[in-house]
């Protein structure tokens, strides 16, 4: 399911064609381990928010024992792995 996710490089100034702009520019950081995303990091989108994450931490927050049956957003708790 993971790999199904969008993975990409993040770009300080490229914005997802999908994502309104404003949405993607208030998230500038990881709200997992809170850490700005910097130049070059490996960043997943999750399909129905769109949210995007570090690609270790949302990876982690989904194979955590405390989220082996939810597949939900950590930001807006959608069941992020599941096409619109």
């Amino acid at each position: 399911e993971m790999e199904q996710l969008k993975t990409f490089h993040y770009k300080k100034n490229e914005l997802s064609s999908n994502i309104d702009n404003n949405e993607r520019i208030e998230q500038h950081s990881c709200v997992i381990c809170l850490e700005s995303f910097n130049e070059g990091d490996s960043i997943r989108e999750l399909k129905v928010c769109t949210h995007i994450f570090h690609k270790d931490c949302i990876d982690e927050w989904f194979s955590s024992k405390f989220n082996l049956n939810k597949r939900s957003c950590p930001l807006c708790s959608c069941d992020a792995l599941n096409s619109r």
